[in-house]
């Protein structure tokens, strides 16, 4: 019997898909890794999963988080190879697939040899430890989160120039909880505003209102 993709708590998501499980990458903050070290993979090191590739996608449209417990910069060319060809089956283009990186470098590294699909979006997070100069153009989105450190107005300007970034996610570390700065959040929705982006400020920023735009993907 067929095996339906785990809703999601996530509040900008409605399912994930994890065909791999474990990143190389060490963040000290990472939940996925905690989750993986409880229960099925101590090293953390990246697999993958057959069992979850073979998943079947909902009925109806939803927006579904892929790499939840992993990231891209991480697979295995025929890991990606196998991913996106399910995801380009014309009976799921209904669907829009999130996929989340740290590599502001992916699109000429793992991503190089692959044309990127209408309905996947994917995002680079930021938390303010490292800020790249400048992203590559085809990045959908900017995923603050954990935001960690300050992030300045100039910082957010120019990391949208030149790009076709409309979407901005800004969320706190949890776990333990690390509040962070109003002048941080401010810093980019400042720009956020002035530049006409869609903002998504999740339930965990407790000093900020939520803001959750309902046709965020759209």
């Amino acid at each position: 019997m067929p095996v339906l993709i785990s809703p999601t708590r996530i509040e900008w998501a409605t399912h994930v898909w994890n065909p791999v499980h474990g990143c190389l990458r060490g963040c000290p903050y990472c939940y996925a890794k905690k989750i993986a070290s409880r229960y099925f993979n101590p090293s953390f090191t990246p697999e993958w999963v057959e069992k979850s590739y073979r998943k079947t996608f909902p009925i109806n449209p939803a927006i579904i988080f892929v790499s939840s417990m992993s990231d891209i910069e991480y697979w295995e060319q025929d890991w990606i190879e196998k991913v996106l060809k399910k995801i380009s089956d014309g009976k799921y283009n209904y669907h829009i697939f999130i996929f989340l990186t740290k590599c502001p470098e992916i699109f000429e590294l793992q991503l190089r040899n692959y044309k990127i699909p209408k309905n996947v979006k994917i995002g680079l997070t930021i938390d303010g430890t490292k800020i790249p100069y400048k992203i590559n153009p085809e990045f959908d989105f900017l995923n603050f989160e954990p935001l960690i450190e300050e992030v300045t107005q100039g910082d957010v300007a120019r990391l949208l120039l030149y790009t076709k970034i409309r979407r901005i996610i800004i969320g706190a570390q949890t776990n333990p909880y690390r509040e962070i700065p109003i002048r941080w959040i401010r810093n980019i929705t400042y720009i956020s505003d002035i530049y006409g982006l869609k903002l998504f400020v999740k339930n965990n920023v407790r000093n900020y209102p939520v803001v959750q735009c309902r046709d965020f993907w759209k």
